[in-house]
Parts: C-alpha cells; sequence; structure tokens
C-alpha cells in the first residue's frame, strides 16, 4: 500500500462505494463496505480478476491484515477487534481472490456477525420480496 493511501486511510471515514488500492506488487485491489443487515462494520479486500500470483493472494492477506487492525483501533482503541475470512479458490462463491474484514469488539458480536454473513443469501432475498410486497412491484 503506497504512503499516501495509508495516510488517507488513516485520517477518513471509508466511503460505503468502492475504494481503490495498491498492492506492493502493483496489482490493484479494491476495498468496499457491502450494507449488511445487523452488520456494522464489515469490509470486503478484493482483486479485480481470479488470475493472479500468489504473491498476490499473500499481499492481499497481509493488507486485509493491516486494514483490519487499524480499523479495529480506530473504532475500538483496540488493533485484535478484527476478523478475517479467506476463502480460497474452491471454497468461494466468487471467483476473484477476496477477503472479508469483520470489526468487532467482542467474541459475542463475532460470532453473531459471522451467522448473519451465512445469512445474507438467506437475508437479501427476503429483504428483496418485502420490498416487493410493500412497493407493489411484480
Amino acid at each position: 500500500m503506497e504512503a499516501s493511501e495509508d495516510i488517507s486511510l488513516e485520517n477518513e471515514p471509508l466511503p460505503r462505494r468502492a475504494r481503490g488500492l495498491r498492492l506492493p506488487s502493483g496489482r490493484r485491489c479494491t476495498l468496499s463496505r457491502p450494507v449488511l443487515p445487523g452488520i456494522r462494520r464489515y469490509y470486503v479486500l478484493s482483486l479485480p480478476s481470479s488470475a493472479c500470483a500468489p504473491v498476490d493472494t499473500g499481499e492481499l492477506l497481509f493488507l486485509a491484515h493491516r486494514i483490519g487492525r487499524m480499523m479495529a483501533t480506530r473504532h475500538y482503541q483496540d488493533p485484535e477487534c478484527y476478523s478475517l475470512i479467506y476463502n480460497a479458490a474452491r471454497t468461494r462463491r466468487k471467483p476473484w481472490p477476496h477477503v472479508h474484514i469483520l470489526i468487532a469488539p467482542s467474541v459475542h458480536e463475532k460470532r453473531r456477525a459471522f451467522l448473519l454473513l451465512q445469512l445474507k443469501h438467506v437475508l437479501r432475498s427476503r429483504l428483496g420480496l418485502v420490498l416487493q410486497s410493500l412497493l407493489g412491484v411484480a
């Protein structure tokens, strides 16, 4: 990560929209903040394509670790209040490498967030059905 991007991550809140970052190898990656019901501080750091070298995956994981520590310090004054989830190629739904970053102040909060992550596809489809019925859209 470039020094200027380090400073901007430390001093500014992350927007809901995706933010471009650069790995030490020069590859671009994206930090986004998906909105999920019940999870307050959830981010996804991803590479743009599935074709990447093992070094890119290692750098992505290291950057996710740095972001997790920084965000945990920012929100809870404790750099150890975060969890990372990385799924290797055979166990991820999306084809590109990505790391889920959860900022949580306690084990209870982390477990709750993990449960909601497991249910996110069900929650999103249910929410879509509720919105359709409320708006009268078929």
